[in-house]
């Protein structure tokens, strides 16, 4: 559904599509807003701990530096020299950027993928600290924002959207009255700050051209499907090269321009390698799955169990977690989880091990008894976990008990040995039982990782490459094998939408895996 971000836009957010940490930036800012600058540990402060620590701080040190020292600069030039901020890049593709009280200022890895140079990316930095020194936080803004979360929140708890787009209504009715204002205010502050360390104003008014020609594409696509899409700073009717109220409040500040040398290539060697879309490289992983990318197999334990070992140096072990962690009742001894029979292996009650060993030509129930010796296994049946060729039964100790749950699988030219054991206290039919459900789930779990799921872990970045005479947007999509949306998005981050060409010699931005 579509929700409101801090400028007052808009952006698409899939169900069940963001990790965790994001939905704290849409519900944060409004404890935020009401809660002012006047509390210690304030929320501002909770909100940044609780992003960084789960995750939603993008991990690329030498950019949060950069960002970081680049942010400093136009404080030290600006009304609260002196003063602590905090500058965060934000793991998001979500084209935004975002003041915060108590001197936060966040940027979305997703807006850094449209600027075209260092100059742009001062001159977003240099908007949002000119938000905060112009106290913009806590007043109208504040309060549309308010109303604009009120709005989703409001929308989410009925499943209505008539409920959502009437709130969304009526924060932009407070936007259409004050939000203007404040943006044009933040412009011409922000770009007197540009100057300063000699950043042409102008390359303020061109970072929100490009803004707006992503508005035109996205508008363009979602059409027929009558969806809105504004974008960060999205409040002009014209183009921004066009806007002459936009010209009159940000060109003045180059007359004084200072004469200061900037490193061109900076800008590119440090987002050089930029993820581009969605993030896998965080992707939560199940703790009890152990996967091998040099033999490409993976196998899920039980949830709640730990692994230690390898396929390639020794026997792989899986285990319950130790009690503290254990996701079971935690109250149970050894014997009274025998007696009921639980569902949930408490710590030396079970073990799973997982072995390889190159395969015959035999088939898997034959090389159980043939290669490995074992003796006649109870309940024996094949199986094919994933499809692949394998064979499994129940192994009874010296007295008959049954203890042990053995499989046997095929991939590649490697046979993959499971031996799943009980301890004592569970060698009895109905204690077995319980526990062979969990040793057969996790074996169905076992298959092969495919050359496409490797690739799918890896998220898309962005790469710069030199254009040449026979460069051509075209061309260089057909060789990425880019569809014609993405196509259009290569020429925006380009500068070349909707219709442009690279010039010979021209440093462009491709995004591939």
């Amino acid at each position: 559904m579509p929700v409101p971000d801090w400028e007052g836009n808009c952006v698409t957010i899939l169900p069940n599509s963001r990790p965790r940490w994001l939905v704290l930036l849409w519900v944060v800012p409004l404890w935020i807003v009401l809660a002012g600058h006047s509390v210690a540990d304030s929320p501002s402060d909770k909100f940044y701990q609780q992003l960084v620590a789960n995750g939603g701080r993008y991990q690329d040190e030498k950019l949060q530096a950069y960002i970081n020292e680049l942010g400093q600069q136009l404080v030290a030039v600006s009304p609260m020299a002196g003063e602590k901020f905090t500058f965060t890049v934000v793991d998001s593709a979500d084209i935004n950027a975002y003041a915060m009280a108590d001197n936060y200022v966040y940027i979305n890895r997703g807006l850094l993928a449209f600027m075209r140079n260092e100059a742009q990316l001062v001159s977003v930095l240099a908007h949002e600290v000119a938000h905060i020194t112009l106290d913009h936080v806590a007043g109208s803004r504040g309060l549309m924002l308010g109303a604009q979360l009120a709005a989703m929140i409001a929308g989410v708890l009925t499943g209505s959207g008539d409920v959502y787009q009437a709130g969304i209504a009526y924060a932009e009715s407070i936007r259409s009255g004050h939000g203007r204002e404040n943006e044009l205010d933040a412009d011409s502050e922000g770009a007197k700050y540009m100057a300063a360390l000699g950043y042409p104003p102008s390359e303020m008014i061109a970072m929100l051209s490009i803004m707006k020609d992503y508005e035109q594409m996205m508008k363009a696509r979602a059409r027929d499907r009558g969806v809105s899409r504004p974008v960060y700073h999205g409040i002009f009717a014209s183009h921004p090269r066009n806007d002459a109220r936009l010209r009159n409040a940000v060109l003045p500040a180059a007359d004084n321009l200072a004469l200061t040398a900037r490193d061109s290539a900076r800008f590119r060697l440090m987002t050089e390698g930029l993820i581009w879309g969605d993030n896998f490289v965080d992707k939560v992983v199940p703790a009890e799955r152990y996967s091998d990318l040099n033999a490409r197999v993976r196998i899920d334990f039980p949830p709640g169990w730990h692994h230690r070992g390898s396929l390639q140096s020794d026997d792989l072990l899986a285990m319950p977690a130790a009690a503290e962690d254990n996701a079971g009742d935690r109250s149970r001894t050894e014997s009274d989880a025998a007696d009921s029979a639980a569902t949930v292996l408490l710590p030396g009650q079970a073990t799973i091990a997982l072995s390889v060993q190159p395969r015959t030509l035999q088939s898997p129930e034959e090389f159980l008894y043939n290669q490995l010796k074992l003796s006649p296994l109870q309940q024996g049946s094949a199986i094919s976990p994933a499809g692949l060729a394998g064979y499994s039964g129940i192994g009874l100790d010296d007295s008959g008990a049954p203890y042990q749950r053995i499989a046997l699988i095929y991939y590649r030219y490697s046979a993959y040995l499971v031996v799943a054991e009980v301890a004592p206290a569970l060698r009895n039919s109905a204690a077995f039982a319980n526990a062979d459900k969990l040793f057969m789930q996790s074996i169905n779990t076992f298959r092969p990782i495919s050359q496409r799921e490797i690739d799918g872990q890896k998220p898309a970045r962005l790469n710069y490459v030199k254009a040449n005479e026979r460069s051509s947007i075209a061309a260089i999509s057909a060789e990425l094998g880019l569809s014609d949306s993405e196509q259009d998005q290569l020429r925006l981050i380009n500068g070349l939408y909707p219709r442009g060409e690279p010039e010979p010699g021209q440093w462009l931005k491709i995004f591939r895996q």
